[in-house]
């Protein structure tokens, strides 16, 4: 599995463990927290919880891009 989204912390940890049967929350958890599993908002503003080494680091601008390109704003 390389990503899921979700609408907030809890679900993605749920979508984890959903996709992986025989998981458990303490082991999402430590995945973490070992940084083997990435939290970030790369697209749309939705939570993705991404394995590490798959998120670009250009992803982390996407927000910033895609608010001025509908010009939102904080």
């Amino acid at each position: 599995m390389l990503a899921v989204q979700a609408q907030d912390y809890p679900a993605a940890q749920w979508a984890i463990g959903v996709r992986s049967p025989g998981t458990t929350l303490d082991e999402v958890q430590a995945s973490v927290n070992a940084g083997d599993i990435v939290r970030s908002w790369p697209m749309r503003g939705a939570l993705h919880l991404v394995r590490a080494g798959a998120q670009r680091a250009d992803g982390f601008v996407g927000i910033r891009l895609r608010r001025g390109r509908v010009s939102l704003v904080q």
